[in-house]
């Protein structure tokens, strides 16, 4: 067919590639950034819902030959201007999820001409440069090194990584130093360390009479890490000397154990970059492993380690080249921005860092839902100096925190008081769930949007539901005894039935709305002993049913405390009668 009308008049919201897998329930669960950008709040819904429906024949057929081997087909995706674009698809069929590259087709080749153009661009700039250049293939496990003589690469070594090590470890041609640097170079090499910076003796490499100053970082193709790639700096014996100025700079400023700077090194360098007056908008992150406690109890301190490098490891890909990752010890880290330009560019990053992080650490705890707490404050609109950022983010941190965890919180004195507050302690802690009233309703909106469609199950937007709203478990109960009919979530010891709903005794426990809101479940033990021992049998902290003739939708937390908003009351409630009169409807 001629598209040329569309291919000319479309210029907004394109994606030119992009990555996600979907359940084999056809929902979105891992996905870039420019996924979630291109889909607005659409990601939310079933994969099958934003296919033209003249398509979907195609796609199920595809999905049916997953056991073949890798499925191509063309199909029309939705975007979040409503609109309906031509992609091609390459899927895969993962562990237990459905693995897809998604390409523009007709928009592709502009994204080929820029990324073509900077490559001859960067061959030229290597060229007239002095420097040597080092790769190492994680496939392969190979070092290659190789510099640019006119306009062609020359290969200098290039050697797997494996026998080389097994070579200096048992030569005696090699002093105990240089073995000690190549053991440095090959630890941080096979473990995956990024932003590396070492110095070594070019001897080991045939490069003879110099040490290579290393300098690099590991690019990533499709979220897996592809090579580590790396500038080298050639000084001769007698000019070899110690000359950083900067601590940052230096061999020692990466934490060993997950790649990225340590304390002192990302806060020397938020210092330099927030003292450069460069006119950039700049934020500032605290980020926190929600729980990261009860991950040691319960599998043990080797594997929480595995969650802390595998937090790092999502963090600085998907902060890239926008700024910089470090970690302050523990399970805390901080992140400082140089490239983000706008608010609503720093929320697609988050929300894919928050909807992703679970995802990629299902195979380490597969029974526990790893989430981030963040605090985030911006320069020069929040603060200007590094100490009064890191205050005023920490104090965010902590606040969402105490609103639920697995949330960001981005710092707004209109929200969370002055700077003068909040340095003695006295931030607002107003109730909204994202820290955004209207993103929260937002969200809210498109679930029930999700609810009022025919096409889309019960249990999909019950899981929904749980996964947007930070909620433990979702609980369906239906008929004169309130029978446990559909369930989300992991529940500890789950109730059959909540035949208390029914017992006109009890009906002081709900308001004029039919809504039980229990903040704290050591608040009904006095007066409703019977239903408090059942719903700590079935480990409930709190708990928000919404109650109408025989059907109830209850949202249930297990693993921490929260006080539930007004704001999110409303609309869980709002959200709750959209699902008792969907289930009223199919009953019928």
């Amino acid at each position: 067919m001629n598209i040329t009308s569309y291919v000319n008049n479309d210029s907004q919201f394109q994606l030119f590639h992009g990555k996600m897998s979907i359940q084999f329930d056809y929902s979105i669960v891992n996905a870039d950034e420019k996924i979630y950008k291109y889909l607005g709040c659409n990601s939310g819904r079933p994969f099958t819902t934003l296919v033209h429906p003249d398509d979907l024949p195609a796609f199920y057929e595809c999905v049916e030959r997953l056991d073949e081997g890798t499925q191509y087909l063309t199909l029309r995706f939705f975007s979040i201007d409503e609109k309906y674009r031509f992609l091609y698809v390459i899927m895969n069929k993962g562990k237990d999820s459905i693995d897809m590259e998604i390409v523009d087709i007709a928009n592709n080749h502009k994204k080929f001409d820029m990324l073509r153009d900077g490559a001859f661009k960067n061959k030229k700039f290597m060229n007239y440069s002095d420097n040597i250049y080092f790769e190492y293939f994680y496939d392969s496990r190979t070092i290659n090194i190789f510099e640019y003589v006119n306009d062609r690469g020359i290969v200098l070594f290039n050697r797997n990584i494996d026998v080389l090590y097994n070579e200096i470890v048992n030569s005696r041609s090699y002093t105990k130093k240089q073995k000690q640097g190549f053991g440095l170079l090959y630890d941080s090499l096979t473990e995956g360390k990024d932003n590396l910076s070492l110095s070594l003796d070019g001897s080991i490499f045939g490069i003879a009479k110099c040490m290579l100053d290393i300098k690099g970082g590991i690019i990533y193709k499709y979220g897996k890490r592809l090579l580590f790639a790396a500038v080298v700096n050639k000084t001769e014996y007698e000019q070899a000397e110690e000359s950083e100025d900067r601590y940052y700079k230096s061999s020692h400023a990466i934490d060993l154990a997950t790649g990225v700077y340590n304390k002192r090194a990302i806060s020397e360098l938020a210092v330099d970059i927030l003292s450069s007056l460069d006119g950039k908008r700049h934020y500032v992150m605290m980020i926190d492993i929600d729980d990261f406690k009860n991950v040691n109890d319960t599998y043990g301190h080797m594997t929480g380690d595995e969650v802390i490098v595998k937090t790092a490891e999502l963090f600085k890909r998907y902060v890239g080249e926008r700024g910089y990752v470090g970690r302050f010890g523990g399970d805390e880290f901080f992140v400082i921005t140089d490239n983000i330009a706008d608010e609503e560019s720093l929320t697609y990053m988050l929300k894919t860092i928050r909807k992703n992080l679970s995802w990629d650490c299902r195979d380490i705890v597969p029974d526990f839902e790893i989430t981030t707490s963040i605090g985030v404050a911006c320069y020069p609109e929040a603060g200007k100096t590094y100490d009064e950022l890191l205050m005023i983010a920490d104090k965010c941190l902590y606040l969402a925190k105490t609103k639920g965890k697995n949330r960001y919180i981005i710092y707004r004195p209109e929200l969370h008081g002055d700077i003068e507050n909040i340095k003695s302690n006295k931030m607002v802690a107003l109730n909204n769930f994202y820290e955004d009233n209207y993103q929260l309703c937002s969200i809210a909106m498109s679930v029930m949007s999700d609810i009022r469609d025919p096409n889309v199950s019960v249990e999909w937007c019950i899981d929904r539901i749980r996964q947007e709203f930070g909620i433990d478990g979702v609980a369906i109960y239906q008929g004169k005894d309130f029978i446990r009919t559909i369930s989300a979530g992991e529940y500890p010891a789950p109730l059959t039935d909540a035949a208390f709903l029914n017992d006109s005794t009890k009906d002081a426990l709900f308001d004029m709305n039919g809504v039980l809101c229990v903040n704290k479940l050591l608040s009904i033990k006095e007066k409703w002993e019977d239903i408090y021992q059942k719903l700590e049998a079935q480990g409930n902290v709190n708990l928000f049913i919404t109650k109408e003739d025989s059907i109830a939708v209850s949202y249930d937390l297990f693993s921490r405390f929260r006080k539930w908003s007004n704001v999110e009351r409303g609309l869980l409630m709002m959200i709750g009668k959209a699902l008792i009169k969907k289930l009223a409807d199919i009953s019928e």
